[in-house]
């Protein structure tokens, strides 16, 4: 066609400006009837720490780019740029196809922000090239002389030894192993807590405090303190993969998107994330992955995520009313060392949904040597495998929950447990053994909806006990495997979910 509308141009010039109208409808038509034409335009950009250079096009591995804040600068100008929030941001340099990829064996003591959309069948995607280790994003600080940097450690008394920091912290680690997390108390005897191994931030004081797992001075070895409330920050974006990264020493949550759609973390390895105390709500923040605001079809997938303050994944609702996250699928994880609840799906919104998610696959527990396991002050009885529920007196509900061929054990609390305002959910063919509490607990306050759920085929082994559930709420249970059980009463196991 092209070709017989060029020779009508060499033919006669008056109908020059039909042809060219003509051959624009084909170009357009072609574009819109071949959406796989935009891959032409895609870019791979590379970041290498060692060998990059901000001022490069970063379009090969010899001219990558150096640092996480050229990523963010191409995504974002603080000094022009808005984010309204649950308004997918649209100015990223970034477009549909292209591919930020990160050099293996490389370290990143930066934030990387997520503020670029794709297309459907067409993501872009943060993750890996090259050969040996993940690239590493590491939200810590080095504060001991090992890091070639002179830092006043003084004995307090005993083993414990002090340092002023002007930085909040969190997890604190000794050579890359977390320190037992003591939690400071108001006018408490905190040191009381502490043995070799430990660590005690005063964050009023700004104080930290430290007893090595030998007792030595602190700057005798490699000491850490997380200081990044973040790590990684999708945020207003759809359509985006996250992909072969490690990610450790967050102070707050390791990996915190919101308001996100359409959107894949895969690969990943998260750990030693949390211990940054939060003002204004009182407790201590800490996950590996938490979903908030209005979220929706989001897929996690083949990571492991261990060693957090309080849940490994949490897709929850909170700060603001009328939210809604949807259609979260939790599939074929390693989830250990979240002494909270390994997996939380929490609505502590007002008049908010969480619906159809999904969790299979996963193995599900905890070891009992979590940085945050002996002094967690936000479960100070300890932790479920899966914790579902409203906050007491919120108009507000998750339906459509199915938990489906997992391995949930060790658990310092409950296998699975089914709290406030949870309706039509399905647990069905999996392995709940060797939990301190029951396999599996069902309550509800009987206002607003009711909690329901169907249980079936399920091995319920070597547990505190097997199934309990309160009262007449609507469960139907089904072809479950019951064995080497104890038993517990109901009342009290459920008060250990209200402080």
């Amino acid at each position: 066609m092209r070709y017989y509308v060029c020779e009508l141009i060499k033919k006669n010039k008056k109908y020059l400006v039909l042809a060219i109208a003509i051959l624009i409808f084909l170009g357009i038509s072609e574009y819109f009837n071949n959406p796989k034409l935009d891959n032409f335009s895609s870019r791979t950009f590379f970041v290498d720490a060692t060998l990059g250079n901000d001022s490069n096009d970063g379009l090969n591995p010899q001219t990558a780019w150096k640092s996480v804040k050229k990523v963010n600068k191409m995504q974002f100008d603080i000094n022009k740029d808005k984010i309204i929030f649950d308004k997918i941001y649209i100015n990223s340099k970034f477009k549909s196809g292209d591919k930020i990829l990160f050099k293996r064996g490389e370290v990143w003591n930066e934030e990387l922000y997520i503020l670029s959309s794709g297309i459907k069948d067409n993501p872009i995607i943060f993750g890996a090239y090259g050969n040996g280790k993940k690239p590493l994003f590491d939200g810590s600080i080095c504060i001991s002389s090992k890091c070639g940097s002179n830092y006043d450690w003084k004995i307090y008394k005993d083993n414990i030894y002090q340092l002023e920091i002007d930085r909040n912290l969190g997890v604190i680690s000794e050579s890359e192993i977390p320190l037992i997390f003591v939690s400071f108390e108001h006018n408490k005897d905190n040191f009381a807590k502490m043995i070799p191994g430990s660590s005690l931030y005063d964050y009023e004081n700004k104080i930290l405090y430290l007893w090595t797992k030998k007792g030595n001075n602190p700057n005798d070895f490699l000491i850490k303190g997380s200081v990044k409330e973040n790590i990684i920050r999708p945020i207003n974006s759809e359509y985006f993969i996250v992909r072969d990264l490690e990610i450790t020493h967050a102070a707050s949550t390791c990996v915190r998107p919101e308001n996100i759609n359409n959107a894949i973390f895969e690969n990943l390895e998260i750990h030693n994330c949390g211990g940054l105390w939060n003002k204004e709500g009182l407790f201590y923040d800490g996950n590996g992955i938490t979903i908030i605001f209005n979220s929706e079809n989001i897929l996690i997938q083949n990571n492991i995520i261990y060693n957090v303050y309080d849940s490994a994944i949490s897709p929850q609702t909170f700060w603001k009313d009328k939210l809604l996250i949807k259609n979260i699928f939790i599939k074929n994880n390693t989830l250990f060392n979240a002494p909270h609840s390994v997996i939380e799906i929490a609505n502590w919104a007002n008049n908010s949904l969480i619906e159809n998610i999904i969790i299979e696959n996963n193995e599900i527990y905890n070891r009992g040597d979590s940085f945050s396991e002996r002094y967690n002050l936000n479960k100070p009885y300890g932790g479920p495998g899966i914790l579902i529920t409203v906050d007491i007196d919120k108009k507000s509900q998750i339906k459509k929950v199915k938990i489906i061929d997992n391995k949930i054990f060790n658990n310092t609390l409950d296998g699975i447990a089914i709290g406030l305002n949870s309706d039509s959910i399905e647990i069905i063919n999996n392995n709940i053994s060797n939990n301190k509490g029951s396999g599996i607990i069902i309550f509800d306050d009987k206002k607003s909806t009711i909690t329901s759920a169907y249980i079936n085929n399920n091995s319920i082994t070597h547990n505190g006990d097997s199934i309990l559930i309160y009262e007449d709420l609507k469960v139907l249970e089904n072809n479950n495997f019951i064995l080497n059980n104890s038993h517990l009463n109901i009342t009290q196991q459920i008060k250990k979910y209200f402080k």
